[in-house]
């Protein structure tokens, strides 16, 4: 299939506003055109033996590439208004164009046997290279295996009456990940100009053994189904292992260059997942279900180039530690005395100059546990859900609070309610320090101050349908008709 998306921005900012009017009008074009190819091509072969022997093999491969290209060019000194194409522009201002493109090929295969839908066993073997990654190692082989036992079948089971469906199911897989920019491999230079001659520079260093972050996966679970369905679900635990992870590593400067992108490190992913299913209540044409979920994590990076952290501007990757876990220094208050802002140094004193704070683990930004639960209700042709999402135990920074709660370093700028619960006089207790235009007492800078608890439960989507009578909907020669009302978060 083909996905291709043209799209043209035309801006232009009036000689008479106050942006524009120091350049008598600004106009802009953007032309953009994303275009994805993927071609896949597959051969299936299913077969019974014996009534009780089940088959099935396929093999293919897939290709798919992806184009992103852009043009910008800006105009200024407008004749007039009414003229909004850029060529009607005096000066010809910024201009830039941007073109990337990657592309991966792959060849698959995948092996389902079942024997009188009992006992059940699967496998898949693919290999996939992607321009991504250095020359010397593009290609990298994946596979899975997989079984399931189906308990509910067996004789023995047929006089307990409460068990409708039991089944045990494992598996342990391998897969690929290639979430890195376009050339992260290549030696890259940058072109430009100097005194109207041009230039270039080396910007990247090349690394052609740069290959696939890993991931091997060993899960094992349980589906149920009770009480004549009325009560279902799924149980799984999982343990993923990822290794050779895509870093930006630190070089020595003397290379010309701050850093790298290598396959180093390693981290554990592990935790559990649980699905409830239920009809509660079946009176008449009224019906009532609920479906929940719940899903814990723990992640650990468990090993690091040398052992070193790796910080990149507020996280930090340290064994023992979370990925990306925040790495700020504690803020400490506002001293009662005259309004300033204090932190703690790494042996907990309260220090007054943010230069002498030390940067700290302070928290993580993924969820112990987050979930949601689904209440559906119907009657004839009305129905009624309502979804809640639940999130627990993660850190979020509220960056913009660096700006909109400036203390006066960002003097003449909107800013929050919370300024004014700042400090006043001496005395005041407070945790907003206080306001001086163009204050430099860093109140503001990245700190605890903007961490906050990220735990919600929120109403995320209640929606109310009704489905037309057949009686009413086939006079239109129509299948079906539903109208509904839905609103998004109502409450958080």
């Amino acid at each position: 299939w083909l996905d291709k998306v043209r799209r043209t921005e035309e801006e232009l900012t009036s000689q008479n506003h106050t942006d524009g009017v120091n350049d008598g009008g600004v106009g802009q074009v953007v032309a953009t055109q994303n275009a994805d190819y993927v071609l896949t091509n597959t051969l299936n072969y299913t077969k019974t033996f014996s009534d009780v022997h089940n088959l099935s093999i396929l093999i293919g491969n897939e290709y798919q590439n992806a184009i992103r290209e852009s043009v910008d060019v800006e105009g200024n000194n407008f004749p007039s208004d009414k003229l909004r194409t850029v060529n009607s522009a005096a000066i010809a201002g910024d201009f830039g164009a941007f073109g990337t493109e990657w592309a991966i090929w792959g060849l698959f295969s995948r092996l389902n046997y079942n024997y009188a839908n009992k006992y059940f066993f699967d496998a898949s073997l693919r290999r996939d290279g992607s321009s991504r990654f250095g020359a010397n190692k593009r290609f990298a082989t994946f596979w899975s295996v997989g079984g399931g036992y189906s308990i509910s079948e067996e004789p023995f089971m047929d006089n307990i009456s409460a068990i409708t469906n039991l089944k045990l199911h494992s598996s342990n897989d391998t897969s690929g990940n290639m979430a890195i920019n376009n050339f992260e491999s290549r030696g890259l230079y940058q072109f430009g100009s100097y005194h109207g001659q041009p230039t270039s520079r080396p910007t990247q260093l090349d690394n052609p053994d740069l290959t696939w972050e890993e991931s091997v996966q060993f899960n094992v679970g349980l589906d149920f189904s009770l009480f004549s369905d009325r009560l279902s679900g799924t149980v799984d635990y999982y343990n993923r292992t990822t290794s050779e992870m895509l870093l930006d590593v630190g070089i020595s400067r003397t290379s010309g260059f701050g850093e790298i992108t290598q396959n180093r490190g390693e981290m554990v992913n592990k935790g559990w997942e649980v699905t409830l299913n239920s009809v509660n209540a079946v009176l008449g044409d009224f019906t009532w279900g609920t479906s929940f979920n719940i899903a814990f994590n723990d992640n650990e990076i468990t090993e690091l180039p040398g052992g070193e952290d790796i910080v990149d501007g507020n996280t930090i990757l340290r064994e023992g530690e979370a990925v990306n876990a925040w790495f700020l220094p504690i803020y400490a208050g506002v001293n009662p005395a005259d309004g300033a802002p204090m932190w703690y140094d790494e042996d907990g004193n309260i220090v007054f100059a943010y230069g002498d704070a030390d940067r700290q683990i302070v928290g993580q930004p993924f969820a112990e546990f987050f979930g949601g639960l689904t209440n559906t209700f119907e009657y004839k042709g009305l129905s009624l859900s309502v979804f809640f999402f639940f999130n627990q135990g993660n850190d979020v920074r509220r960056t913009v609070s660096q700006f909109i709660n400036s203390d006066g370093s960002r003097f003449g700028r909107n800013q929050s309610t919370e300024q004014l619960r700042r400090w006043q006089q001496p005395g005041d207790i407070t945790d907003v320090p206080i306001i001086k235009r163009n204050n430099t007492d860093q109140g503001n800078s990245a700190s605890t101050r903007q961490l906050h608890d990220g735990s919600f439960i929120r109403l995320r989507n209640v929606t109310l349908a009704y489905n037309l009578p057949q009686s009413l909907v086939s006079k239109a020669r129509l299948s079906n008709v539903r109208v509904y009302a839905q609103g998004q978060n109502q409450l958080t």
